[in-house]
Order: structure tokens, then C-alpha cells, then sequence
């Protein structure tokens, strides 16, 4: 089972949901193709297998990068917005 999953791609509505399998605190990041940090959030994730969404209402479509951390690893996602 992989640590993070994302439950959409392409992405409508402007929100990102994801499903977290480990526990803890996760620092999420959202980046636009130019590095620019567009959303950094913090989820603290206390059940295995839970689902969390993340609203992008202001940021247009396109292909964006999502990095979401946990104190070991770094999840990497090219998340396309439509």
C-alpha cells in the first residue's frame, strides 16, 4: 500500500483530495511550475487510511507539483488542475 495517495488526477473543483496511510504530522506543499509555493499546510494525520481534501479556490488551471512530508520521506505528485 502506498504511504500517500492522490484520489484524483486530473483535479476539478479545485480541490485535491488525498489519502493518508501512515500517521502523524504531514506538511504539505503545493508548487507551480516556476517553484513558487502556492499553498503550505500542515494535516495531522491520526488514522491510517484517512482522507483529507485540499481547496485550491483562487489557483487557475494547470499542472502543478505536490510535495507532501511526513519526518522520514518526501511524497512527490504532479497533480493537473482542470
Amino acid at each position: 500500500m502506498q504511504p500517500i495517495l492522490l484520489l484524483s488526477n486530473p483535479v476539478k473543483n479545485n480541490t485535491i483530495s488525498l489519502q493518508a496511510n501512515i500517521t502523524g504530522i504531514l506538511q504539505v506543499n503545493i508548487y507551480n511550475l516556476k517553484g513558487q509555493e502556492l499553498l503550505k499546510t500542515t494535516i495531522n494525520n491520526t488514522a491510517t487510511g484517512a482522507r483529507h481534501s485540499l481547496s485550491l479556490p483562487t489557483v487557475k488551471s494547470g499542472m502543478y507539483i505536490l510535495h507532501v512530508t511526513d519526518v522520514r520521506n518526501r511524497y512527490s505528485f504532479k497533480v493537473l488542475l482542470q
